[in-house]
């Protein structure tokens, strides 16, 4: 077998990219893909190899470094991905029998690298194998932090912050859930199908999906054939979209015939949706300072159908002064009925979904981050009218870039209030975490089984 054409082949071309030339790991991905010629199944591996070992690598490179002579650091990247991608294998898959994982993670140093690093892999992945007993993390009571970065995986920094507001077990837990693959949740455009119709095309394609319990659009996909070359995908009939995620358009509420501004929009998940909440009618102005993000936007409501969005090129914090909108929806101060903001952010509610995030992100974004949030909050509160609503939401699940900017704005605009999201929820997500929206929506991966989300409603007083 050509070891360096295999699913193991492309994976390891993947993670050295990501390793030695800072690549994304779904960029990596995709490259490597392209050069290669794999099978579904293989493709498939070839992923969860990629994902796998950049999620895990604190721990493989502990594991690692607990057989070999030298530290991790100072291995040849491309020996120290062959050991990676084995010890990976070994230790979280399972099925894969070791003597497999072992002799493929060798012949990839063959074929990479030379005999000797061979004879290194072999010797350091068959110790890995006699031996797992000897791996020992640190203390979980003297060194709690080492202790959870190491064993799941994720940088001090993060663990330390979550230690001290979640304690040891629920931080154990979120770090092990971060490491797991999330499920794929899909979004029923219900301005062209129901969600009992899209399920019965699925199930007759061979796809295992369900409805979630939580949102009542939202369709959770547990296996089956390639999703993405269905016809009903296609025909624009579902957008992928996390359940948290949808949530934010049911918190926003908007009515058919409002305007509506979606500040920091694309690509256009939560815009589509409130488009679809709207029956696609009204106007919603679309805003993103970036131009190759605001295409994805644009292709999605080309594919879904929607005729009701006005896309915006510019910085939208500097809306409703300084930019130019369409004459059709000239962007005056207290325009708008409704606004939502989705700033930037850290991203640490959806650490499962983009496996390389943990490592980019330094304990300064936080800081850096802010700023930019407050502005763009400032920038919806102008644009919405006396009674107007404006939902402030991230994918981060740290106080500084949520309640904390929410509580600050609060104070410096006394013509707007907080108003409990719960009213405006799902009933069947209020079921079920009867605590959410009271005032905030404040999911967790591990609590929650879906994404850490965060989600504000204000409100501009009638007489502000």
């Amino acid at each position: 077998m050509n070891v360096a054409g295999s699913a193991r082949g492309a994976a390891l071309r993947a993670l050295i990219d990501i390793d030695e030339k800072g690549a994304f790991a779904t960029v990596a991905r995709d490259r490597a893909l392209g050069r290669a010629r794999l099978s579904e199944r293989d493709r498939a591996l070839m992923t969860e190899l990629v994902y796998g070992v950049t999620k895990t690598r604190k721990t493989l490179d502990h594991v690692i470094g607990t057989f070999a002579a030298r530290p991790t650091g100072k291995i040849d990247p491309v020996v120290r991905v062959a050991l990676r991608l084995g010890a990976y294998q070994i230790l979280y898959l399972t099925h894969i029998p070791a003597p497999v994982a072992v002799n493929e993670s060798v012949e990839l140093a063959r074929a990479f690298g030379h005999a000797g690093a061979a004879a290194f892999v072999n010797a350091v992945l068959r110790a890995l194998v006699r031996e797992p007993g000897k791996v020992a993390f640190p203390d979980a009571v003297a060194q709690p932090v080492d202790h959870i970065a190491q064993r799941y995986s994720h940088p001090a920094w993060m663990v330390s912050r979550w230690l001290a507001r979640f304690g040891f077990d629920e931080t154990a837990r979120l770090c092990a859930t971060n490491n797991e693959n999330p499920p794929v949740t899909i979004r029923v455009n219900t301005l062209k199908t129901s969600r009992d119709r899209l399920l019965d095309e699925l199930a007759g394609a061979g796809i295992e999906a369900r409805q979630s319990p939580y949102v009542p659009e939202a369709i959770e996909v547990r296996q089956g054939g390639d999703l993405f070359s269905h016809r009903s995908y296609r025909d624009g009939e579902f957008l992928v979209q996390d359940a948290s995620s949808m949530l934010v358009a049911h918190v926003l509420e908007p009515v058919p015939g409002e305007r509506v501004l979606d500040l920091a929009a694309a690509p256009g998940g939560k815009t589509t949706h409130i488009a679809e909440r709207m029956g696609d009618r009204g106007e919603i102005v679309a805003v993103d300072v970036h131009e190759h993000r605001m295409r994805l936007l644009e292709q999605n409501v080309k594919r879904l159908g929607i005729n009701c969005i006005t896309t915006v090129v510019a910085d939208a914090a500097q809306l409703p002064r300084g930019a130019t909108l369409p004459s059709r929806s000239f962007c005056s101060s207290r325009f708008f009925d409704r606004a939502l903001v989705d700033p930037p952010c850290t991203g640490t509610g959806v650490l499962r979904r983009r496996p390389d995030l943990r490592w980019h992100r330094k304990p300064g974004d936080i800081a850096d981050l802010t700023g930019i949030q407050a502005d763009l909050l400032e920038a919806a509160a102008r644009s919405v009218k006396p009674g107007g609503v404006v939902v402030y939401s991230t994918c981060s699940i740290e106080p500084e870039e949520n309640a904390e900017i929410v509580e600050r704005f609060l104070e410096a605009h006394p013509g707007f209030r907080l108003d409990a999201a719960r009213p405006h929820l799902p009933r069947e997500f209020s079921d079920a975490f009867p605590e959410q929206g009271l005032p905030y929506i404040e999911t967790l991966p591990h609590v929650h089984v879906m994404d850490g989300f965060f989600i504000a409603r204000l409100v501009r007083r009638a007489d502000a």
